[in-house]
């Protein structure tokens, strides 16, 4: 199992000071992440809300929205660099074709990705042989994980790093396509976390259950949406089989070139307007849903499980 050393040789204390530090979160952002725990938080039963309640109080903290950002917040941690180091690349998965069925030994075959990471952390949460320390760990990279997997830019191309070296323009600003889905698709309701929580659980959808494996499969899906990657003045839209065209990987790779590394405008950017907000919004926050749902779900059958025996 992997980590485990740095989960037997941190104590609660540190944990506790890691809780402290802020940071720039990743898939959904602080807000979508957070909204995504308090969803599932309010689905758990009690068997699992009281081993939650449990754990978290190990780190001081009551609410799983508490700890949703911590994974990526690592990355800002001076004592926790080593474990963002083994665990940076477990926040995605990188598809090498066209095909979204997930396969371990061509998708994930050193185990580094998302699906592998939330399968690995789930069973120890449902290990009743694991240590206060391992659990508490493996309960927010997991309420992390189950957000960053249903965050479709993350289950992405590796040619472009997952919308990161596409560059796009906003309201007259830069970003890169893997920043407007993060964050600004969210924060364009411009709501805060207990409102955006409310809005989102007037109407939950019931999805099914699956695996990590068959969530990161619709992410993936989404991302082969012919209008998810924008194209301006007659471009085609961004393909996986661009990877074996010179021309292609040139324009797919824009985002670190020229006027662009500055982060400056260029002819190259596309003009994400209105109507690309209007068809992936919606998409956007049915995604954090269908988190919440699973979330619950995943912890629902682990918690209890892994509960220690009195």
């Amino acid at each position: 199992m992997q980590h485990n050393g740095f989960r037997r040789a941190l104590g609660a204390g540190l944990l506790v000071g890691s809780l402290l530090w802020g940071g720039q979160a990743g898939a959904w952002g602080q807000l979508g992440h957070a909204v995504v725990a308090d969803l599932a938080e309010a689905e758990l039963t009690p068997a699992a809300k009281a081993e939650a309640d449990r754990l978290l109080a190990l780190v001081r903290q009551q609410h799983l929205s508490a700890v949703a950002s911590w994974a990526d917040n690592l990355r800002n941690m001076p004592d926790f660099q080593a474990l963002w180091e083994q665990t940076r690349a477990q926040h995605y998965i990188n598809y090498k074709t066209d095909d979204c069925a997930y396969q371990a030994a061509r998708d994930c075959p050193d185990g580094q990705c998302v699906v592998a990471a939330i399968e690995r952390n789930a069973a120890l949460l449902a290990d009743p042989k694991a240590n206060d320390n391992q659990k508490v760990m493996a309960l927010m990279f997991v309420v992390h994980f189950v957000g960053d997997i249903h965050q479709p830019l993350h289950n992405s191309y590796r040619l472009d790093k997952g919308g990161n070296d596409f560059p796009v323009v906003v309201g007259g600003r830069d970003y890169n396509l893997h920043g407007v889905w993060d964050s600004y698709l969210l924060a364009s309701r411009r709501l805060d976390q207990a409102a955006y929580t409310a809005r989102l659980s007037e109407d939950l959808p019931k999805p099914e259950a699956g695996t990590p494996a068959s969530w990161s499969g619709e992410s993936c899906a989404i991302v082969r949406d012919d209008d998810l990657y924008p194209k301006a003045g007659g471009r085609k839209a961004f393909k996986p089989d661009a990877f074996k065209q010179s021309k292609s990987e040139e324009w797919a790779r824009r985002g670190t070139q020229g006027g662009e590394e500055d982060g400056e405008a260029s002819g190259n950017q596309d003009t994400l307007d209105r109507r690309y907000l209007k068809k992936f919004l919606p998409l956007a926050e049915r995604r954090v849903q269908e988190a919440g749902i699973r979330l619950a779900q995943l912890l629902n059958a682990t918690l209890p499980a892994g509960t220690p025996k009195k």
